[in-house]
């Protein structure tokens, strides 16, 4: 089984992201989520970045955050380690949206990557320490 950690930094506004996030190597995966009222952080949403910063990608959700209530953060995670493949960066994304299944994620809802286990540290918010695909549950 492959080990993948990633270190999630943030959580920062969508314009923050969107306006000072554009360093031309800066990749990787990105979580959407909101907090309204009194209930608990909640995923909205689980991406990745490859070929664009994460200002570029980010300003892609503008239009449809705009119709969410309450407050919209975005933390921004990298994986530690110095050989980040595309591929592999599609796998952690995938078993992250099949493990937490947030709202508005449609595709990736089946995971078909490596055997992975995924440990999140730094700013993970709602986001399990431990996602183990041996561990997947289908419903």
């Amino acid at each position: 089984m492959e080990e993948v950690e990633v270190e999630w930094y943030g959580p920062y506004k969508i314009d923050t992201v969107v306006e000072e996030f554009h360093e031309d190597e800066d990749f990787g995966l990105y979580m959407i989520t909101r907090k309204w009222g009194e209930y608990p952080e909640k995923i909205l949403y689980i991406g990745l970045t490859y070929y664009q910063d994460f200002g570029t990608r980010l300003s892609q959700h503008q239009r449809w955050l705009s119709t969410i209530r309450g407050t919209v953060k975005v933390r921004i995670g990298y994986l530690i380690e110095n050989r980040s493949s595309k591929k592999r960066l599609e796998d952690v994304e995938n078993l992250l949206i099949c493990w937490h299944n947030p709202e508005y994620n449609e595709k990736g809802l089946v995971y078909c990557g490596r055997d992975l286990r995924i440990i999140n540290s730094g700013r993970r918010g709602p986001l399990d320490e431990i996602v183990d695909s041996d561990e997947l549950e289908y419903i």
